[in-house]
């Protein structure tokens, strides 16, 4: 899974999307080994993806959670020191729903562009919060005046947590990229037959943020 390359994609499986309801839907070949396919979803069910290739079928499945809004943003102004620059760090509350487990994870732009070093990867559970206020921090980054980050919350179910967070377990092991280690693990995985990877249903709240 952590070879340097990425695979070759395939144009001829045959990918399906399915909810317990009996919808099913074909995805689209769009080159590039992407697959798509436009599908109006709702909170609360569960959606499997199987994927037909050689003869082989390849299955996972995920739990639609409903959104969970983005609360209070809060910025702090930091003073330069040895390791960072001067900036502001960004934390935002959330109101975390009862009586359930759940996951999340973070992802953020920075001006347009899309965050997804090593250090980006932030996911974070409800154990020390469940039916309470969260508050979620953008760690080892600050921010100068000018710049506009878009946040992105995700309520995912636990599957694709124990991935994510299997990914970052072999991060915080190696150390960071760069460094010499033995191979890593594969990461788990929700699919069947041996396939790498996950397969994600996901709601997203949003907000963007200006750094004054």
């Amino acid at each position: 899974y952590y070879a340097p390359t990425l695979p070759e994609g395939e144009a001829d499986a045959l990918v399906t999307l399915s909810d317990a309801q009996g919808n099913t839907r074909d995805l689209v070949y769009v080159g590039n080994g992407q697959y798509q396919q436009l599908v109006t979803a709702e909170a609360g069910r569960i959606y499997v993806m199987e994927v037909d290739w050689n003869g082989t079928v390849y299955r996972a499945e995920s739990l639609l959670r409903p959104a969970v809004d983005i609360g209070d943003v809060e910025l702090q102004f930091v003073e330069a020191n040895p390791r960072f620059d001067e900036g502001y760090t960004i934390r935002f509350t959330l109101q975390d729903p009862p009586e359930e487990d759940n996951y999340y994870r973070v992802y953020h732009s920075l001006n347009g562009v899309p965050q997804r070093d090593p250090d980006d990867l932030i996911i974070s559970d409800d154990r020390l919060i469940n039916g309470g206020t969260g508050r979620i921090t953008l760690f080892q980054k600050l921010f100068s005046s000018g710049d506009t980050i878009f946040l992105e919350m995700a309520h995912i179910d636990q599957a694709a947590y124990d991935y994510f967070n299997s990914i970052s377990d072999t991060i915080s092991a190696v150390g960071g990229p760069g460094v010499a280690t033995a191979a890593p693990a594969n990461p788990e995985t929700n699919w069947s037959n041996g396939a790498l990877g996950y397969f994600m249903a996901l709601s997203v709240d949003s907000e963007t943020v200006v750094i004054p």
